[in-house]
């Protein structure tokens, strides 16, 4: 038995995946996701659990300590099962394939980790997000799962079939499309019904950096020029910016904070938060100017750079772990050190108020995470207080980094940085010098690849090319650089190469229109299509998108995708000429700049050319007039 384990660990260690090598110490014999393990399962009549998380997952290290390192437990999963381990930043079909079937099941996201019983047959038994070792309230732990699905399995298929058969058919049950008279006014109220008023962003107990649904109401607010949708989205991100969700310190956003006011996060900062975010700010920035909002962009930039930028390849990390060792043990300061901090600052009263200092700890025993008084004027000295807790924090140890560097995240921060070039000039450059880092690095040998820390063995997927597409398509209108056109037809192309009978992520799962995280490949991807059929005047792709959206419902749920129909429904714009992108606002959402030989302005959309003027006010009067 030791001789297996050891053989198991061995062979785990030889993956690229730092998620995998940390289970290489559990006491469950792990196999991997292929074809032998379930020809495996199939021989020893056994049933698979799987588990999908990814290394810097909190959560994920809570159930390796409590159950994947309890020796009950492994023994269960050992000789009842065929243990999987999925890396979901290696394999996001995977992932997005069962969170997919997670929400179909109980109507709302998983999150990580995520847990299935099947059959070697992949027929889902059981599916569930963090499972505890023993029973707790009305969460069913491992010790009573694991025997209760392994002996049903020996003893009675017919109801294993059954209850296969029934959860099926929630996995095949297609989503409901209504047929929206206006989808505007569905937007928006939606938008508004959802929304938390008093603390900004979108209502729940978890707050989420929600890019999709932030963007909509820039998109609202540009199409109705109602202003009450910019102050909905300025009060999140001007909340958010003097939040827990941000790292008052050092900069940067974490994944979620587990509070609706945003004070208290999980620690972890991931590549594709962050570009998201410096995204939505910038956008936001244009129409609303705000100090805070530049200094967020500028810090989150600076942040990534000093610490999850690879020199070597050009390419950014993945993100780091919440725990170093404990959660947020880096990120949060003891009682003694924010009093050291304080030392020789007159007004600390008042700032220990505006950070929420708490005697106790505001976070757990002794740790006090900073966030600030959301409503609450900046006190004196505060910059003083914050450059001293820097300092101090450098006394401690860094929590672990997953140096996986990921096409599309890439590819996202790409697209930011462009977009922060309203900011600071200098980011333009940088951001072509990470797009050309990407091809660098993960196109060899006309083989496009998805993920690698050191060897580069999965093939790019559908999100890989849809996000890469929408930096080409970014890159095209702030360069005018006819290239990065040619490069995004190629995409489109790859992209196109997906579509069987069903969108797919990659040869084996279907492609889902799940954001839980990030906006779908399928969002990102139908958007980019118009974009690319507008810039080209290619009506038959765009009537191929259009018919394509009629699949999929109206939903704020959905937000991306809804961008997308928004599109269709009220027009995008090409705007043609010889001058470059400018960086000042034009009030309406959906337009593209296209660079030509003419020495005028052109408004056109896929249909006819509509406006042309020398005088570029008068363009700027054609989108200001339009209003829905």
């Amino acid at each position: 038995m030791k001789k297996l384990i050891l053989l198991l660990a061995v062979l785990l260690f030889a993956v690229d995946s730092e998620y995998i090598k940390e289970h290489s110490h559990d006491l469950v014999k792990w196999h991997l996701w292929n074809k032998k393990s379930f020809e495996l399962a199939k021989k020893e009549h056994k049933l698979i659990y799987v588990t999908i998380g990814y290394s810097t997952c909190h959560w994920c290290h809570v159930m390796m300590k409590e159950s994947f390192r309890n020796p009950e437990i492994a023994k269960l999963l050992n000789t009842l099962y065929i243990p999987i381990v999925v890396d979901k930043e290696e394999n996001p079909e995977i992932d997005r394939y069962y969170q997919w079937v997670y929400k179909k099941i109980y109507s709302h996201s998983a999150g990580w980790p995520i847990n299935i019983i099947m059959t070697p047959e992949k027929k889902v038994l059981f599916i569930q997000n963090y499972i505890p070792p023993k029973d707790i309230y009305a969460r069913k732990g491992f010790l009573t799962l694991l025997p209760y699905f392994a002996k049903l399995y020996k003893t009675n298929p017919k109801k294993i079939a059954l209850i296969s058969q029934k959860i099926q058919q929630k996995i095949d049950s297609k989503i409901k499309i209504e047929k929206v008279k206006n989808p505007l006014l569905k937007i928006k109220t939606s938008l508004i019904k959802n929304f938390d008023f008093h603390y900004g962003g979108f209502k729940g107990l978890h707050k989420f950096p929600e890019y999709n649904k932030f963007k909509l109401l820039l998109d609202v607010y540009l199409l109705t020029k109602d202003k009450k949708f910019l102050k909905m989205l300025d009060l999140t991100l001007t909340n958010m910016a003097k939040s827990g969700m941000y790292d008052q310190i050092e900069g940067g956003f974490f994944r979620y904070t587990v509070y609706d006011d945003f004070s208290i996060p999980h620690f972890e900062k991931m590549l594709y938060t962050n570009a998201l975010m410096v995204d939505i700010y910038s956008q936001t920035y244009k129409y609303s100017p705000k100090k805070i909002y530049k200094k967020i962009i500028s810090q989150t930039i600076k942040e990534f750079y000093n610490k999850y930028y690879d020199k070597k390849t050009g390419l950014f990390y993945a993100a780091n772990s919440a725990d170093s060792p404990n959660e947020g043990d880096y990120f949060c300061f003891s009682k003694k050190e924010i009093f050291k901090a304080l030392r020789n600052i007159p007004n600390k009263k008042k700032i220990l108020k505006y950070i929420n200092f708490d005697n106790d700890g505001n976070f757990e025993e002794d740790k006090n995470h900073i966030y600030f008084e959301l409503n609450a004027t900046k006190p004196k000295n505060l910059n003083l207080f914050l450059k001293n807790l820097r300092a101090i924090r450098k006394t401690h140890n860094f929590p672990f980094i997953d140096k996986k560097k990921i096409l599309a995240w890439n590819a996202m921060m790409s697209t930011a940085l462009f977009r922060a070039s309203i900011v600071n000039s200098e980011y333009k450059q940088k951001a072509i010098k990470l797009l050309n880092a990407i091809y660098k690095n993960f196109h060899i040998n006309n083989i496009w690849y998805h993920a690698f820390v050191n060897k580069k063995e999965t093939k790019a997927n559908l999100e890989d090319f849809a996000y890469l597409l929408r930096a080409e398509i970014v890159a095209y209108e702030y360069t005018g650089d006819i290239k990065h056109l040619k490069n995004a037809e190629n995409l489109m192309k790859k992209s196109l190469k997906f579509k069987e009978k069903y969108w797919m992520m990659n040869n084996s799962f279907k492609a889902t229109i799940d954001e839980k995280s990030y906006p779908s490949a399928l969002s990102v991807l139908f958007n980019s299509l118009i974009d690319l059929s507008s810039l080209k005047n290619d009506f038959n792709t765009y009537l191929f998108v259009q018919n394509e959206l009629k699949n999929y419902p109206l939903s704020l749920e959905y937000a991306y995708l809804a961008q997308a129909k928004l599109k269709i429904k009220y027009n995008e714009y090409v705007i043609k000429t010889s001058k470059t992108k400018p960086n000042f606002p034009i009030y309406y959402p959906f337009v593209l700049w296209k660079k030509t030989e003419y020495n005028y302005y052109q408004v056109c959309d896929i249909f006819a050319c509509l406006k042309r003027s020398e005088n570029f006010r008068e363009i700027e009067e054609f989108f200001e007039k339009i209003r829905y």
